[in-house]
């Protein structure tokens, strides 16, 4: 098998666990806010190497919020979601039922808002791993953390170090009503957990 074709196999994979993860977490979001018009889309997905993981995400001296959950079961790593400081205001805005104009600034109400639609959104992309592979694969509950992106990527990617050479990046469009907030997720493995994954999912290592 050529490369260009293990790459196809590989994204359409992760296309199909994005687009069921997507459409499961916009019926659970729109449940959440009272039957609100909520369309959560997958936008671009990717096995990004490590060491372009900021340079994909806007640099290492971004500023954002990234949510953060332990991954446990048959896969053991990590998950993070990731906003700039405007998507994570107008997200947790939106979550609150307010104006994305009304908040301002982040405090501990706002965190928990974001860190409930995060729990949802990487929630159902997780589950959607679990149903296609028929792996055991749960998520821990969630903790937030603001600091530039380099440093969050530091500590996360400081846990699989060497042992991993890629990682798994679902960019997210949220559309709630006429508002639009764009989030992206990775999936953090080292490289015994990330065989475990390609072979559940029938792909070449």
């Amino acid at each position: 098998m050529g490369r260009d074709e293990m790459d196809a196999l590989r994204m359409s994979a992760l296309s199909e666990i994005g687009n069921v993860g997507a459409g499961n977490a916009s019926t659970a979001l729109s449940s959440l806010l009272g039957g609100k018009l909520v369309d959560i889309s997958l936008t671009d997905a990717m096995w990004v190497p490590l060491t372009e993981v900021a340079e994909v995400l806007g640099g290492a001296d971004s500023f954002v919020y990234a949510v953060h959950f332990g991954v446990e079961g048959d896969l053991e790593g990590d998950v993070l979601f990731v906003l700039d400081e405007r998507g994570a205001g107008t997200a947790a805005s939106l979550m609150m039922g307010l104006l994305p104009a009304d908040v301002s600034s982040i405090g501990e109400l706002e965190r928990s808002a974001l860190m409930e639609m995060s729990n949802i959104i990487c929630g159902s992309y997780v589950s959607a791993i679990s149903t296609m592979t028929g792996l055991l694969v749960t998520i821990t509950p969630p903790d937030l953390i603001a600091d530039m992106l380099g440093a969050i990527l530091d500590t996360s990617l400081g846990r699989i170090g060497l042992l991993a050479d890629e990682l798994i990046l679902l960019r997210t469009s949220i559309k709630v009503e006429e508002f639009d907030v764009k989030g992206t997720f990775l999936l953090l493995l080292d490289e015994e957990r990330m065989a475990v994954l390609l072979r559940a999912l029938g792909l070449p290592l």
